[in-house]
């Protein structure tokens, strides 16, 4: 299973890629977080296994808020292995009582650091907004009477169009099919402009994000091969609509990847397959100046540039 992790951010150091778990997580709950959790109940690890790439805990279940059958007192989750700080597992350990926002993966139950699963002491929040959550007759639901959406539920899933508001606001639409996101998902930011999502069966495919003026501000593409190999795509750009970052890959590994300043000049290049810990790019000045030696290369917000700093003086 693929996560699209978007906007894009770029920081290369020319000798160490370490690849830590990163989520975009809204401060409120989201009612989309809700429908797009199988399985939502809390209870207590009882037993935990845990090997180099999968975690597996045996919960006995305290209480069942959505998905589980009724009568079931205990439930396998797998996770992945190394927690937060590596592949976004959860760090469940032996005793522990946690609320778990699961979902279905090859008909085995998942959950990870990017959903709302958290120990219970710290699930207020969540317990909060389940607990509040109203579903009226004419499909709209709500917390605290402040609506959060509207769309249909048939056994269990959502289906059909559905709109999601945030504080009032109306901030996605798409289409669910068979409780799965499918086709063009629009998504509306008050603090930048409109994205839009095309999904395949709750998986993401591609994703363009929009400036403010309407230009297209990064672009992110994967899809499968007929090998069996996936081929990513990502590509940014400044607001004047100049190329800023252009990146492919083939199975998670980097084959050509390309960066320019704000004033056109390239930054680096790097056309070798990037290998487990290091890579090595041509990198230039913003004159067009070729450079040598070892440097980080970070994208400045505030600037809306490149920076490089030289690391072997």
């Amino acid at each position: 299973m693929k996560k699209i992790l978007l906007p894009i951010t770029c920081l290369l150091s020319m000798f160490n890629f370490a690849f830590a778990c990163s989520c975009a997580i809204n401060t409120n709950i989201q009612l989309s977080e809700y429908l797009n959790s199988e399985v939502i109940y809390t209870g207590k690890a009882i037993k935990v296994f845990e090997n180099e790439k999968i975690r597996i805990i045996e919960f006995e279940i305290d209480k069942v808020y959505k998905g589980v059958l009724k009568g079931t007192t205990k439930i396998v989750l797998k996770t992945n292995a190394g927690g937060a700080s590596g592949n976004c597992g959860l760090d469940v350990n032996k005793d522990e009582r946690w609320m778990i926002w699961g979902y279905y993966h090859d008909d085995e139950l998942y959950s990870d650091f990017c959903t709302r699963s958290a120990k219970l002491e710290k699930a207020e929040s969540q317990l909060r907004f389940i607990e509040s959550l109203k579903n009226t007759s004419e499909n709209k639901w709500l917390v605290n009477n402040v609506p959060l959406g509207q769309g249909k539920i048939i056994n269990g899933k959502p289906e059909g169009n559905w709109e999601f508001y945030n504080q009032g606001r109306l901030n996605k639409t798409g289409k669910y099919l068979n409780g799965k996101e499918v086709g063009e998902w629009q998504f509306f930011l008050s603090n930048r402009g409109a994205s839009t999502t095309f999904y395949d069966n709750g998986e993401p495919l591609w994703v363009k994000n929009y400036y403010l003026n309407g230009k297209l501000s990064n672009f992110y593409r994967s899809h499968d091969l007929i090998d069996g190999k996936v081929e990513d795509k990502e590509v940014s750009y400044y607001q004047n609509g100049k190329m800023k970052f252009r990146k492919t890959s083939l199975d998670g590994r980097w084959n050509t990847e390309e960066a320019w300043y704000a004033n056109g000049q390239k930054v680096y290049e790097n056309q070798n397959e990037m290998s487990d810990k290091k890579a090595f790019y041509h990198i230039f000045d913003k004159n067009g100046k070729l450079l040598t030696g070892s440097f980080d290369i970070k994208y400045n917000q505030q600037l809306m540039d490149y920076e490089i700093t030289l690391l072997d003086k």
